[in-house]
């Protein structure tokens, strides 16, 4: 993907318990004489309500927005490390419902949506890339190990002011954040949405594409089929019809191109935007290479 980093406006979330070093104030004084930035606001129960005010301020201004989550990681198993969302003060956001509010501001900017994951947990937001829905980000940044404050504020601002430097290279602004902390092993990475649909569509082929999956697969749907005829017709089909069915609905499971090329038109929003078809040219042989 283009390295080069659209925005225009940054937005700061910082959603935080009542103890934390206030983040994201601290990154807004460092950053806001840069550029367009919008005020940190602190939403513990009004967080989701402060998302659809985003997707309402790019409609008005269509200014591009890259959005910063100053928050923290939730576990629904801590000792098993099992992410399921993000929050403070004993409330919850998981990261279905995080989804399915980045959704559609992702389709507004039509797949570019940028998110800064600044928790100091982990980057935990490949989570939100469900493998039946939408992209609902263009491409997340986030630390792959635990970091401190300290640690998490001194990067994010070496990120920023690198990025206003040069003019929105994404990747020189990423350098600059790990150097900030430690070079090496490499603190922080981005995730892009063309990456995590290919780790799930890969995981897709490997779980859901062979035997006996396919097989029960066929089976469901066939049961399903011979259901909705009898409601509809009160008869049930014949045997040479049952397997007409039968040979039919395996011919469908089976054809991997028409269901990678349908769910990748619908992931990308290419019916939407057409120009995300060589945006996002991933195919279901670097899919099948990566299973």
């Amino acid at each position: 993907m283009d390295a080069k980093l659209y925005c225009g406006k940054i937005h700061i979330v910082e959603w935080l318990d009542p103890r934390d070093r206030r983040t994201g104030r601290d990154l807004f004084d460092e950053v806001e004489p840069m550029g367009l930035m919008a005020k940190p606001i602190v939403v513990p129960t009004e967080f989701i309500a402060h998302l659809r005010d985003i997707r309402a301020d790019f409609r008005g201004t269509r200014k591009l927005p890259l959005l910063q989550l100053e928050t923290h990681g939730v576990y629904a198993d801590l000792a098993e490390k099992v992410p399921l969302g993000i929050g403070a003060g004993g409330e919850v956001v998981t990261w279905e419902q995080l989804m399915a509010e980045l959704i559609p501001l992702n389709r507004m900017t039509g797949v570019r949506l940028f998110v800064n994951m600044a928790s100091c947990g982990g980057l935990w937001g490949i989570k939100m890339l469900q493998p039946a829905d939408r992209a609902a980000f263009m491409a997340i940044l986030g630390p792959n190990r635990t970091v401190d404050e300290d640690e998490l504020v001194a990067a994010n601002i070496a990120f920023y002011r690198e990025l206003f430097r040069l003019g929105g290279n994404g990747n020189l602004a990423i350098d600059a954040m790990n150097a900030a902390v430690a070079p090496k092993p490499t603190t922080f990475g981005i995730y892009n949405c063309e990456r995590l649909f290919m780790d799930v569509y890969a995981g897709f082929l490997k779980t859901q594409c062979i035997e006996p999956i396919l097989t029960q697969r066929v089976t469901s749907a066939l049961t399903k089929l011979v259901a909705e005829r009898f409601i509809q017709t009160g008869t049930a089909p014949s045997p040479i019809e049952l397997a007409e069915m039968r040979r039919r609905l395996r011919q469908s499971v089976e054809a991997r191109a028409d269901w990678f090329n349908e769910f990748r038109r619908h992931h990308f929003f290419i019916e939407e935007v057409p120009e995300n078809d060589q945006r996002f040219p991933v195919t279901l042989a670097d899919c099948e290479a990566a299973a």
